[in-house]
Formats: C-alpha cells, sequence, structure tokens
C-alpha cells in the first residue's frame, strides 16, 4: 500500500512538472515578457524624414510605472507611480539620477529649474538637487501644502497653495531677511543654518539661546528652506507664478493678476481680471506676462508696467496655459482646438480644430498633439497639416516652448526618447557653431569686464634694405611760399592845427601932462 501511495505520488508530480514545463494544464503560470513598446515606430519616422536622437529606458521599481514627463532646463524629469523621479539629461539621453521624493500619496508638482540645480515641490516637501550626479542640494518641510508648479530665480523658489497665498521659500543661505514682520516677546530658540544643511538637533552647534525682553520682527531668518514671504490673494491659487529679472508674477482664482518684487513682498502692479485664474502664468520672448482667464480673454501685460498690450477674446474659459514659442503663442480650448496668434499684437492667424496641445515647434513647423493621440506637423504660417504620426498608447509628451524642434515622449512602460527631423551635416554644423557663439556670448555677458589698458605709442619699423635693393629718398614735398604781405593802407595825414589869433599889443601908456612952473 505505502508502496502504491510512493508511486502514485511520484507519478503526480511528474505530471505537473511536466506541464508546467509545457505551459499546459497551469492557469497560473507566469507571463512571458514582451518587448517593449517604443513611443513612436521606427518606419512611420523614416516615412517622414525623421530621426531618433537618443533613446534609452528607466529602471522602474517593480509594479510601477511612469506618470509624469517635464522638460527643465537640461534636465527631462519623469515621475513614476510611486513618486520616484528620473531625471535625464535633454540633450544626449543619459540617465543622471533618481530619487524617491513622496510616498505614493503625496503629489509631485511641476520642477524648476536654476543653473545646474533643479528644485522638486511634493505635498509636504520641497528637494534640491544639484550637478549631474544629483547631489542633495537641500530638502525643507514645508508649512503650507503647494497646489501647483514652481518657478525659481535660483535665489528663491515661488510656490502657489490652496489657501491663496504665493509663497516664496528661500533656497539660498545668502538671501535677504524675511520681511514678514512679527511683533512679540521671543519664547523658542532661532534656528540657524549651515550653508544648505538645516541643524536639527536641539543640541546640536548652531543653535544659540533665544534673547530675552527683546522684541522680535521675523529677520533673523536666513538660509534654506526659509519661508522669506508670503502674498494673499483672497481665493485659492493654482495657477504657476512665472519670473522674469526683477518682478514675480502671479494670479489666483479671485481674478487677480500681481506682479511683485522677487525679494521682499513689494507688489508693483495689480489687475483685476473679470475671471478666475486656473491656469499657469507664461511669459514670451519679447518679455510679455500671458495670463488666461475663465473670463474668455488672454491677458498679455508688459512686465515692469502692467500695462495691457493686448487682449484676446477665444469666446470659452481659457482652462489651460498658452505656448509662447518665439513670434506666436498658442491658445489650446475645447471648442476651437489650438489657435495661433501673433505674439505682438494678439491678432489670430489660424486655427486647427484638431489640435489640442504643443509638443515643440522649430523655425517652419509646428508639432502638436492631436485629438486622436497622433502626433501633428503643422506649418506655423497657415496651421495646414503636413503629415501625422501615430503614437502608443497612454504615451507621455514633455513640453518644450524653446525653437529646437526636439520631441520627448516616453511611455508608462519607461522607453524614453527625443526625436527631430533629419538635418543636414551643414545644418547640423551650422545650428552647433550657433549655440557655440551663444554660450560664448552668455560666458561673456556674465563675466566682469576688464579695464583694457591704453595702447602703447607706435613704434617707427626700419626695413634694411641691401644697397642693390636701396630705395631712393623721397624729396620732400615743395615748400608753399607764403602769400605776399599786404601794405597797410597809408596812414591819413592828421588835421592842421589851427595857429592861435594873434595877440593884441597893450596900448601904449599915455604919459601924464607936465605941469606949469
Amino acid at each position: 500500500m505505502r508502496t502504491a501511495t510512493y508511486t502514485w505520488c511520484v507519478v503526480l508530480f511528474a505530471g505537473m512538472a511536466l506541464a508546467a514545463m509545457s505551459g499546459v494544464g497551469d492557469a497560473k503560470t507566469a507571463p512571458v515578457a514582451l518587448p517593449p513598446t517604443p513611443p513612436l515606430e521606427a518606419a512611420a519616422l523614416t516615412e517622414h524624414e525623421m530621426e531618433v536622437v537618443w533613446e534609452t529606458s528607466v529602471l522602474l521599481d517593480p509594479g510601477t510605472t511612469l506618470r509624469k514627463l517635464w522638460l527643465r532646463g537640461d534636465f527631462l524629469v519623469a515621475v513614476g507611480s510611486n513618486n520616484r523621479i528620473y531625471v535625464i539629461n535633454a540633450a544626449t539621453g543619459v540617465r543622471m539620477y533618481s530619487h524617491l521624493v513622496a510616498p505614493p500619496t503625496a503629489t509631485v508638482w511641476p520642477p524648476a529649474a536654476a543653473k545646474d540645480t533643479l528644485y522638486v515641490p511634493t505635498t509636504t516637501t520641497l528637494w534640491a538637487f544639484r550637478g549631474p550626479d544629483g547631489e542633495r542640494a537641500g530638502h525643507t518641510m514645508l508649512s503650507f501644502s503647494p497646489s501647483g508648479g514652481a518657478a525659481t530665480n535660483g535665489t528663491q523658489v515661488f510656490l502657489p497653495d490652496p489657501k491663496g497665498w504665493l509663497q516664496a521659500v528661500s533656497v539660498s543661505p545668502d538671501t535677504l531677511p524675511w520681511n514678514l514682520w512679527k511683533s512679540g516677546m521671543a519664547t523658542a530658540s532661532p534656528v540657524l543654518f549651515r550653508g544648505i544643511d538645516q541643524v536639527s538637533e536641539q543640541n546640536a552647534a548652531g543653535y544659540v539661546d533665544p534673547p530675552t525682553d527683546v522684541a522680535v520682527r521675523g529677520d533673523a531668518a536666513k538660509g534654506w528652506g526659509g519661508e522669506s514671504w508670503g502674498r494673499w490673494t483672497e481665493d485659492t491659487m493654482t495657477a504657476a507664478p512665472v519670473v522674469d529679472s526683477t518682478l514675480v508674477y502671479f494670479g489666483g482664482q479671485n481674478g487677480a493678476i500681481y506682479a511683485s518684487m522677487q525679494n521682499v513682498r513689494n507688489v508693483v502692479w495689480e489687475h483685476q481680471a473679470e475671471g478666475a485664474i486656473v491656469a499657469d502664468l507664461k511669459r514670451t520672448k519679447s518679455g510679455l506676462i500671458l495670463a488666461a482667464s475663465l473670463d474668455y480673454s488672454l491677458y498679455a501685460f508688459a512686465g515692469p508696467s502692467g500695462r495691457i498690450v493686448w487682449r484676446y477674446n477665444a469666446g470659452e474659459p481659457l482652462r489651460r496655459a498658452p505656448y509662447a514659442i518665439g513670434k506666436q503663442v498658442f491658445v489650446p480650448t475645447r471648442e476651437a482646438g489650438l489657435t495661433a496668434l501673433d505674439a505682438t499684437n494678439g491678432k489670430a492667424q489660424w486655427s486647427l480644430a484638431d489640435g489640442i496641445g504643443v509638443v515643440t515647434a522649430e523655425s517652419d513647423t509646428l508639432y502638436a498633439l492631436g485629438r486622436a493621440g497622433d502626433l501633428l506637423a503643422v506649418d506655423r504660417q497657415n496651421g495646414k497639416v503636413r503629415f501625422s504620426v501615430p503614437l502608443a498608447p497612454g504615451v507621455l509628451v514633455a513640453p518644450n516652448e524653446a525653437e529646437a524642434g526636439v520631441i520627448s515622449l516616453a511611455t508608462p512602460s519607461g522607453q524614453v526618447m527625443a526625436v527631430a527631423r533629419k538635418r543636414s551635416p551643414e545644418e547640423i554644423a551650422r545650428k552647433e557653431a550657433e549655440e557655440l557663439a551663444a554660450k560664448e556670448a552668455a560666458a561673456a555677458a556674465a563675466a566682469p569686464k576688464k579695464e583694457t589698458p591704453p595702447p602703447p605709442p607706435p613704434t617707427a619699423t626700419v626695413t634694411p634694405t641691401t644697397p642693390a635693393e636701396a630705395v631712393p629718398p623721397k624729396e620732400p614735398p615743395p615748400k608753399k611760399e607764403p602769400p605776399p604781405k599786404k601794405e597797410p593802407p597809408p596812414k591819413k595825414a592828421p588835421p592842421p592845427k589851427k595857429e592861435p589869433p594873434p595877440k593884441r599889443e597893450p596900448p601904449p601908456k599915455r604919459e601924464p601932462p607936465r605941469r606949469g612952473r
């Protein structure tokens, strides 16, 4: 009996092994891994004279997918479903670094970049990563919850919050002091910062004793992660702000649009629109500030003065941010599709009903997203579609508002590529020369100007000659004879002097008569 039972067990296990090896009879067999699908088919690229500039794949954590893709300066930033960011060099496709920045239940908001530093805001924190290796340049817990994308000037990061505040967070140890004045007695030890590292231990060096009987006015906090100032817009703020060299511009859902100084809470100008501002603010190449409103209008402000340069009526609420590319502004709407405007005067040039968003552009072609999920190549002059290329399902696109013509795409499975139109060797050489000249010009502008010493006096150079090559001396030019001297006019003779009248002789004196004797 035992022998028979043992024999049946052996036969049973052998059958299960054969079924597993043949893939038959087991519904739970692990699926065979399929090759990853690229964002674009190679055949479609070849047909339309396009090429892959670079291609890579990010190493996703098990069970996760890519959900977001942004282009910020030289950084192409992808975000996984577990809120791990993957940073890729946008020019070369080299994978730079990855960091887990928030738990899966939090939100990672659109980042901002300044020079070689990437600032990543989440629901609760602000991160900074520096250089090609992603060295952690700062990390601070926020006292508010951001509700939109970030903007930065390299000294502060500006973030909107759902309570209607624009928050300015210091990201430099040399930032100006706070300007939110608060009076009262100091009862807690102030925190000092060493460079960009926050001191967090009560007994660590860097804590000082609280001052006594001193009114604290909020100007003692400097360093990384300090909230420099805030501005209340009286309603929820979801639109990402925008900055120029001196001001920061932001708007709230109460319809107010502000321009403020960057280092202090000093409003330069304010405009009240007739509808809420829910889309990110943008800035054109010429410096105009674009604000889309639910009052059907796209406003273009002169940044420093706040003057309305032009106003475009879209005929429907504007819930998405415009795209500012070169001398054109592209407005996406639900009904009209994609409308091209002249950036100088706001006049409509053409509309594309099938367009829902902008990918990038080059000098004569606009690459847009179609309603069917395809990539459209559109003539920038008349809005006619030149060709369309189908995209893979669920593909992620990073809008690029520079006129570089490079399209950044990614699939949820982690396949990332950059695509562009094929260029001739002459075009590539010319483009590289232009980029090099632009970098040199920027470096020259940023370098301190040195005083040039006065040029040395010219020295006479004598060229020795042989007797056979003796050069006859040049005869000096004949001297010009001086003009003849003009004879002075003859002097006029003085008038003859009048002789004085002759003196009259006095009459002779008469002798007195003699008296007779």
